[in-house]
């Protein structure tokens, strides 16, 4: 008999419980809906990273004009922010890679602005190219509109030359880059052999 009083205290006690916790999911799925999101969304923690990403960016015609690889990508829905761990960027004109562009580390922002951080070098993919390479330490790349800004130190490689800036602008789709401030090029020039 005490068996039986035991095993019934239990199975209501146990009884209980599931009804306290249906009670507080109930009473959770009853908290409106922002308030829920506002659980799950703060600044400081990311909403997903991803390792070894690789995303396309088109124009609104459907063209490719950017491959974005990196290693690690940190997202933050909250303010649309996005962190990138060596960045790979490849620029694209009529499906053809032109540029590819490595740094450390990126930012791309909510108004589709790219900012690369440490070590940046871009190469030419065009063997022809006047242009075969360009470093400095950071770059502002706008997605919308192509432009291209840096406030350091750069040093542009051609066939031939180097030239060394404070700082550039310039157009990806354009393949165009000006060189502001001081500006000092660099030339090797090849002298024939005398023969004797």
């Amino acid at each position: 008999m005490i068996n039986n009083f035991i095993k019934f205290k239990k199975k209501y006690f146990l009884i209980f419980i599931i009804c306290v916790i249906i009670y507080y999911l109930i009473k959770l799925n009853l908290i409106k809906d922002n308030d829920v999101y506002e659980l799950f969304t703060d600044n400081k923690i990311p909403n997903f990273t991803t390792f070894h990403s690789n995303n396309y960016i088109y124009d609104i015609q459907g063209n490719l004009k950017y491959q974005i690889l990196s290693k690690k990508t940190i997202h933050f829905s909250t303010n649309k922010l996005s962190w990138l761990y060596k960045p790979v960027l490849i620029t694209f004109i009529d499906k053809n890679p032109i540029w590819i562009i490595y740094a450390n580390k990126a930012k791309l922002t909510k108004e589709h602005i790219l900012y690369l951080y440490g070590n940046i070098q871009y190469h030419s993919l065009i063997k022809s190219a006047f242009i075969e390479k360009i470093k400095t330490n950071s770059v502002i790349i706008n997605f919308v509109n192509q432009d291209i800004t840096s406030k350091d130190k750069v040093v542009l490689y051609g066939k031939n030359f180097y030239s060394i800036s404070n700082c550039f602008t310039g157009n990806l789709q354009k393949n165009i880059i000006t060189f502001k401030g001081k500006v000092k090029t660099y030339y090797a020039i090849n002298i024939p052999e005398k023969k004797n």
